[in-house]
């Protein structure tokens, strides 16, 4: 992975974006494996719209030599920063049916990969529940706070945020706002 020679925007609107993103569900069928899998689309879905609220575009492109298919992929903050990484996959075969599904597996696993996002069964519940807006206003209010004051150590703001419980959520906010004791 490469980065531009600043991160103190995109790292910061990453972070916001990825805690508003769900997991994408695997709505898409493999007949050959019998299994599910969330397919290019859904990865792109559940991911555009924070990453654009957050001022994040994404450009993939493919590359390649014959015998290996590469995506590299650019995360393009508005403020001009950036975060790159390629992936390079085999191609099992050398026609342009193969090399085209390598590009779109590729984009699929590094597109989820840079978002940190899993793929999710959907049993019908999950994909209609709403997220809980009071928990991502807080996480948000404590992501903006320790972005504008503990930028130092950014290794705090991510294990701050990593927690799944609105009340140590709040607690956390409260503390790093100086409005609680530790």
């Amino acid at each position: 992975m490469t980065t531009s020679e600043q991160v103190d925007k995109i790292f910061p609107a990453l972070i916001k974006a990825q805690s508003e993103m769900g997991n994408a569900k695997k709505s898409s069928a493999n007949p050959f494996f019998k299994s599910k899998y969330a397919d290019l689309s859904e990865i792109i879905d559940v991911s555009k719209e924070s990453l654009s609220k957050n001022g994040i575009g994404i450009i993939q492109s493919p590359g390649g030599n014959g015998n290996v298919v590469t995506v590299t992929a650019r995360l393009i903050h508005e403020s001009g920063q950036w975060i790159e990484d390629t992936i390079s996959l085999p191609l099992t075969q050398n026609t342009p049916q193969a090399a085209g599904s390598a590009i779109t597996y590729g984009r699929r696993y590094q597109l989820a990969a840079l978002m940190n996002m899993a793929q999710e069964d959907d049993d019908g519940n999950t994909a209609s529940e709403k997220p809980d807006l009071e928990f991502v206003k807080v996480k948000n209010a404590l992501i903006d706070y320790l972005n504008a004051n503990a930028f130092d150590h950014p290794e705090n703001v991510e294990k701050a945020i990593a927690d799944k419980n609105l009340e140590n959520m709040k607690k956390a906010l409260a503390v790093a706002q100086g409005k609680a004791k530790k």
